[in-house]
């Protein structure tokens, strides 16, 4: 699926789920979970917004994440690595890496295994104010088992290298 179509099947995900306060919290609880451990309130929630044709478990995962922030957060998202680079301190990096490093290893299973794990690291950069782009981030996913392991390579890329803020300035500076 092509980014715009990702991007137009979030926003109609987006604008029901702003109208309803209850379906956001019931999805923010399975936050980390895989579906079939979820309640039924999320299941349920989730076969109320649009539907999707395939790959279900990874569209479930997003919009659960995407309800750990508030509404007016949603257009404020990086992609993964990027809001990690720029919430994690600098002497915390090495750290925080190991754990992204982790995530590029596994692939996304049945068990929950891989949503746990992603979670958890979804929180730390909650917790630490920076917010995930959920299109971004459903993209990355659906393409996650690609034989080129191009998404890996961009977070990796994205997290070591990619642009940092000057502290001067608070300007982005691309060091490609």
């Amino acid at each position: 699926m092509e980014k715009d179509k990702i991007a137009v099947w979030l926003k109609k995900v987006q604008e029901r789920l702003e109208k309803d306060k209850g379906l956001r919290t019931a999805m923010k609880r399975a936050a980390g979970k895989n579906m079939a451990a979820a309640g039924g309130d999320a299941m349920a929630g989730f076969y109320k917004l649009p539907p999707v044709l395939y790959r279900e478990e990874i569209y479930f995962d997003v919009i659960c994440l995407m309800c750990l922030w508030e509404v007016d957060e949603w257009k404020k998202g990086k992609n993964l690595a990027i809001a990690a680079k720029r919430c994690v301190p600098v002497e915390r990096r090495d750290a925080f890496g190991k754990k992204l490093e982790t995530l590029l290893d596994l692939s996304i299973d049945e068990d929950g295994y891989f949503q746990a794990k992603l979670f958890r690291i979804v929180k730390h950069i909650q917790s630490n104010g920076a917010v995930i782009d959920a299109a971004q981030l459903l993209y990355d996913l659906i393409y996650w088992e690609s034989d080129t392991r191009f998404i890996q390579k961009r977070w990796v890329k994205e997290f070591y290298q990619g642009a940092k803020e000057d502290e001067s300035e608070g300007e982005i500076e691309n060091v490609d």
